[in-house]
This record gives structure tokens, C-alpha cells and sequence, in this order.
């Protein structure tokens, strides 16, 4: 992220969707590699560390991890994350698919259902974009909360 002549260019992160490696012939257990993997949740964290905005944290990563989880789900092709920054923090996950995403009403015994219920929650607004190749579901967070804003 840079700042040029007062404005700032969005950090970008690319996601893309890997199948698992095909299984090895090797016998026993496969080697597991130490510490945490490094995903969107990483990238997320580390960009508003540098923008210091470590207090949007935990809800962005929730937000971001909604968004790729049904995009990951539901839709088709490459994904990417944009995070941008201005006067409000935006999130948008494109994927290939042209489906609309909505808010389902979910019951009690449902195991699913309730991200977009969440992102509507933590978010001033949120909704698609379409585009030739697919679409871009974006959300918008308040960078300070509502009756302070810096001027």
C-alpha cells in the first residue's frame, strides 16, 4: 500500500482455489509442517496493521472469512481479495460465478446460514457487483465508530 499525492492505492491479495495434491504412494503419515498456514486471515491482519486499523481486526477477519467461505462454496473460478481504504474499509471477493448471493433465513437446527446475516451486522452496507467474468461481493465498515469521525 502507497500513498501518493494524498491518496491511497488499494492493497491487493490474491486468492486462488488449489485442489489437494494427489495421495503419494509413501506409507505412514504425512510430515505436517509447523505453525499456522498463511491465508486471507493473514494478509487481512497484516494490511490493517500497516494502515493502523488493528481495531477492525477480529470483525474484518470475520467478514473476509464469510465472504471467500461462500464464494469458495458457492461459486466457480479464480477468487480475489481487495482491501481498500479511504473513508471507510472495504472488502471485495470477486469470483467467476453470476449467482446472487443472499441472506437466508436460517433455523435454529440449521448448521449454516447466518454469514451474510453477520456481514450485514458488522458492516455499514454491503452487496454485488457484476461484472463480465463474474462478480464482487464487497462490504463497507466504518473506520471510526459513528459520532467521531476524525475531520
Amino acid at each position: 500500500m502507497t500513498k501518493r499525492g494524498g491518496t491511497t492505492t488499494p492493497h491487493c491479495s490474491s486468492l486462488s482455489r488449489a485442489r489437494p495434491p494427489p495421495p503419494t504412494s509413501r506409507r505412514g503419515p504425512s510430515p505436517r509442517i509447523p505453525g499456522p498456514r498463511p491465508g486471507p486471515a493473514s494478509n487481512v491482519r497484516h494490511q490493517l496493521a500497516v494502515w493502523g486499523l488493528g481495531d477492525l481486526e477480529a470483525a474484518t477477519e470475520l467478514v473476509v472469512s464469510e465472504l471467500v467461505g461462500n464464494a469458495i462454496r458457492h461459486a466457480k473460478g479464480p477468487l480475489r481479495l481487495r482491501l481498500l481504504r479511504s473513508r471507510s474499509l472495504i472488502c471485495e471477493v470477486y469470483d467467476g460465478s453470476l449467482s446472487t448471493p443472499r441472506i437466508r433465513r436460517a433455523t435454529y437446527t440449521d448448521e449454516g446460514g447466518r454469514g451474510l446475516y453477520l456481514v450485514a451486522a458488522l458492516c455499514r452496507r454491503w452487496g454485488a457487483r457484476y461484472l463480465e467474468e463474474g462478480k464482487c461481493l464487497w462490504a463497507e465498515q466504518e473506520l471510526e465508530p459513528a459520532g467521531q469521525e476524525r475531520y
